[in-house]
């Protein structure tokens, strides 16, 4: 495969021709499973996986979410927003501010907090997975 040229400091966002080489370079090689692989086995590690399932668990019996598209709605944002259970913005979800209510009304006792950010050390080691491989088709800084 012909190595593909990027500048230095290439323009944001991407020119389309040079995000589809570079994507289709990472596709033709082993690079996308193994980024999956890494991405699985590091949340895994870091407890993250277990961590969504809890949260996501509470968002249903708790009643904030009655569909899989809300409790992902619910548990993207979350992870977006690097928030927990206890610091869920419950007044911009359909009647979840409501069933908030109702919920804190039934019990003094409030879920304890599940963190579903993205764990760092995942991201650190899904960065390395990328830039190895995209060492071996990148030339920067040539034309």
């Amino acid at each position: 495969m012909d190595r593909i040229s990027v500048p230095p400091q290439p323009p944001r966002p991407l020119p389309t021709h040079l995000r589809t080489s570079l994507t289709s370079a990472l596709l033709s090689s082993s690079t996308i499973p193994q980024i999956q692989s890494t991405l699985y086995n590091t949340s895994q590690e870091a407890g993250w996986n277990d961590a969504v399932h809890r949260r996501a668990k509470q968002i249903i019996s708790s009643g904030q979410a009655t569909s899989l598209k809300e409790v992902t709605e619910i548990l993207v944002k979350e992870a977006r927003e690097g928030r927990g259970s206890n610091s869920r913005p419950v007044d911009r979800i359909p009647g979840g501010l409501a069933r908030r209510r109702q919920e804190d009304a039934k019990s003094t006792q409030k879920d304890p907090a599940v963190d579903v950010t993205f764990p760092n050390e995942a991201v650190k080691k899904g960065k390395e997975v990328v830039r190895d491989a995209l060492e071996d088709i990148v030339n920067i800084g040539t034309s």
